[in-house]
């Protein structure tokens, strides 16, 4: 009946001099989930109150018109560094000398070297935030490069 009913119009459109209608083609989408559906962050202290706190982000995901690999995986990257660097930061503010610690399926592992050798201690921290506002104070730098680099330091 459909067919029946497009020929008809088709028909119709010749007579009266206009085009005949365009068949209705339906847009794809690409409806596949992300490879991964959440991030979750817990931070365990050695507080009486609050003994640990969990935190719950969803997944990048695919766009659904125009599905890029490339664009997920910066997505992805970047999710994941922001969320290394908000739970540097705060078990710094908490407690500068905890040390980091990983898991794998819920068993602790050994800090990577390399992510060891990334993360400054409280120490660094400080003491290259008064190198640098050493130079603020004679002049070499700006007040804006050095809130920058303060706001780089302590990863905020």
């Amino acid at each position: 009946m459909e067919r029946i009913e497009r020929m008809m119009e088709q028909r119709d459109g010749d007579r009266d001099g206009s085009p005949p209608p365009r068949p209705y083609i339906p847009e794809p989408r690409f409806e596949v989930p992300g490879p991964v559906g959440q991030f979750h962050m817990v931070l365990t202290m050695e507080h009486p109150y609050w003994p640990y706190y969990q935190l719950t982000w969803d997944g990048p995901s695919f766009h659904a018109h125009y599905p890029s690999i490339r664009d997920y995986l910066e997505e992805y990257q970047e999710m994941t560094e922001e969320l290394y660097a908000l739970s540097s930061g705060l078990m710094i503010l908490l407690n500068p000398d905890a040390q980091e610690l990983h898991t794998v399926k819920g068993a602790f592992i050994d800090q990577p070297r390399s992510m060891a050798a990334q993360t400054p201690t409280a120490g660094d921290t400080v003491s290259e935030i008064q190198k640098y506002k050493a130079l603020l104070d004679s002049g070499v730098i700006t007040e804006e490069e050095f809130t920058a680099k303060k706001r780089q330091l302590l990863r905020i």
